[in-house]
């Protein structure tokens, strides 16, 4: 029957005297190998896949060969950055796990400890492994399942990260002050069941289910004062159902449906005072149906129709006082037909027709008192051809053609008894008076 125990500096087990082994080769890893050679001591039982390393460390007690000076222990003659320190199994005896103390460069507390399994020629982590700061405290503890080469590991070490690859089962990792940050599952190295988050303050911030690395079912994050911050459900990692984001002060923000990860149903925005500012409906990502939006002190402001992401039908722009003050028709996503403009009161102001979105075909404007103010042409959203103006009793004050959208031709302007205005009447270019002068009949 053959004798094996553990050859860390920090356990709790005395080692014992050993034959001579050859130094253990991991892939491109040059790692030392610890033989002590004191009495030997009752053999320790084989430790069992998930099995927690042996925590009863001399923390201040430095190893009696140190693992990290290399010499005849070191591999191919180079200088070693990490100690291995592991258990050598003899001849005839064969052990699923054996433990595994990696110590980072300069260090005499180990950098993380754990199992390893032979796994085809090369040694990987499985069971229970627990990484820690430079200064001694935990910083992950966590299970693996054909996890990285305990190389591999070394790397990691040297960067002060934790390895993902492999991991299995719960998981939970500390801040340098020992506050916890993270608790959870992994399977197949994914994130696999109940999350948690938390910050260095030890304020729950993030928490939610998952499935394959995928968020599944409820999910809800706060913010740092511990107000929630978003809730809703996701559907392998798309959010679905009702989903609500909070201020940090608790103010509900916005509420908004999801089907499959698209907006599909109402969407609600509200500002820092509680004033609903917007509500939409959505279908498969797309706005479809009305769009209603409102001041900051709950006017409304606007109201339109939508088709698939796209503007059609009547849209209406209001007053302060809720007078409609625009009324158009869309189609397409553009202007088309009779758009309309009205005053506070509810008063014709314009009235002009569009096509693709421009101006084309007369506009007609009222005074306040419904009387016709001017009739002007377009084409394509500028000012083209004949043109009058009237005051306010109806009487005609000027007439005249516009061309590239200025005053172009003959003008004839008149004052307030019918007579022509010399001095504004006569021949324009380019918008500007060139020649003064009445023409008759023009």
């Amino acid at each position: 029957m053959c004798s094996v125990a553990s050859l860390s500096p920090w356990s709790s087990h005395p080692a014992i005297a050993l034959p001579t082994v050859a130094p253990l080769s991991l892939g491109s890893s040059h790692l030392a190998i610890a033989f002590p050679t004191d009495a030997s001591p009752p053999t320790p039982a084989s430790p069992s896949p998930g099995t927690a390393f042996p925590q009863a460390y001399s923390r201040s007690a430095p190893p009696a060969v140190d693992p990290r000076s290399g010499g005849d222990l070191g591999i191919g003659g180079k200088s070693c950055t990490l100690a291995l320190v592991t258990t050598c199994v003899l001849a005839g005896c064969v052990r699923e796990l054996e433990p595994v103390v990696l110590v980072g460069p300069g260090a005499s507390t180990p950098a993380c400890e754990g199992w390893a399994r032979d796994d085809g020629g090369v040694n990987r982590a499985a069971g229970t492994w627990r990484f820690f700061f430079p200064g001694g405290s935990l910083r992950a503890l966590g299970e693996f399942d054909r996890g990285p080469s305990v190389g591999g590991i070394g790397a990691y070490v040297r960067d002060g990260s934790v390895p993902d690859e492999g991991r299995s089962g719960r998981w939970t990792t500390w801040s340098e002050r020992g506050v916890k940050l993270s608790e959870g599952a992994y399977k197949g190295g994914r994130h696999h069941g109940l999350w948690k988050h938390w910050d260095d303050a030890g304020t729950l911030r993030e928490q939610g289910e998952y499935w394959g690395g995928l968020r599944l079912g409820l999910h809800r994050t706060w913010h740092a004062s511990g107000k929630l911050a978003t809730l809703g459900r996701f559907h392998f990692d798309r959010e679905h159902g009702v989903h609500e984001r909070y201020d940090e002060h608790g103010q509900l923000r916005q509420r908004a449906a999801f089907s499959n990860g698209a907006l599909d149903g109402r969407l609600e925005v509200w500002d820092e005072h509680g004033t609903l500012r917007e509500r939409s409906n959505y279908a498969l990502g797309r706005l479809d149906g009305f769009r209603t939006q409102w001041d900051e002190v709950g006017r409304r402001t606007s109201r339109a129709q939508f088709e698939a992401g796209v503007q059609e039908g009547v849209g209406l722009l209001f007053h302060e006082n809720g007078i409609v003050r625009l009324r158009s028709r869309w189609s397409a996503g553009v202007q088309e037909g009779v758009v309309c403009g009205f005053d506070p009161e509810g008063g014709r102001e314009w009235a002009g027709f569009y096509v693709r979105g421009k101006l084309h075909g007369v506009r007609v404007e009222w005074h306040p008192n419904g009387e016709l103010r001017s009739t002007t042409t377009f084409a394509d959203g500028v000012e083209e051809g004949p043109a009058a103006e009237y005051d306010a009793r109806g009487r005609l004050h000027a007439r005249g053609a516009f061309r590239g959208g200025k005053r172009e031709g003959e003008w004839a302007y008149f004052d307030a008894d019918g007579y022509v205005d010399l001095e504004r009447s006569g021949r324009y270019a380019g918008g500007a008076l060139v020649e003064r002068g009445f023409v008759p009949g023009s």
